[in-house]
């Protein structure tokens, strides 16, 4: 065999081998992620659900419920339970939803209908609206002021919203807005 024969036989023996090793191994990483907190509670029910995730049901809506921008359903209610609290300072709760971009109705969250919106109430200060991404306070959370108080609920109100002035609004709403309770560390 040739000296050139005999080079690229070795260099092509010495190729295989390295590439089935990096096709043989298989590297990965886990991230494992929490925060534990002595002052914190844990969410026990969401719109009486015994869980995490809840679904508040608007029912079925005449679209002449509609017509004119502003207009909206009646309340349709819905409670965050929370229990095994340890706080000495009221949480606030951040809703993150994708929010209207239509002026004078950017606390509204997508319905996955254009020109109906989803507008979050604290139940317990009519008029009080959560914007998508902004901490605030509820009524119902500001009762954790001590460590002796060990659960409570905070209540809402949710409305679908007409921000277009149409009529003829049809199709079927299911989109989810998740919540972040925020506490203050101690």
């Amino acid at each position: 065999m040739s000296n050139l024969k005999k080079t690229f036989f070795f260099s092509g023996l010495v190729s295989a081998l390295a590439f089935s090793n990096l096709a043989s191994a298989q590297d990965g990483t886990i991230n494992f992620i929490a925060t534990i907190s002595s002052s914190a509670c844990s969410v026990n029910s969401v719109s009486g659900s015994a869980s995490t995730r809840g679904v508040v049901d608007f029912g079925t809506v005449s679209s002449k419920t509609f017509g004119t921008a502003g207009k909206h359903t009646v309340s349709t209610p819905f409670t965050i339970a929370l229990t095994d609290c340890a706080v000495s300072s009221a949480p606030t709760i951040t809703f993150e939803g994708t929010p209207v971009s239509t002026t004078g109705y950017t606390e509204l969250y997508e319905s996955g209908i254009v020109g109906l919106g989803i507008r979050i109430e604290d139940a317990g200060a009519p008029g009080t609206y959560y914007t998508s991404g902004t901490a605030a306070a509820n009524t119902g959370l500001n009762t954790l002021t001590s460590t002796s108080v060990s659960s409570a609920d905070a209540k809402f109100n949710a409305y679908l919203v007409d921000y277009k002035g149409a009529t003829n609004y049809t199709g079927s709403i299911d989109t989810d807005v998740t919540f972040t309770i925020n506490y203050v560390n101690s």
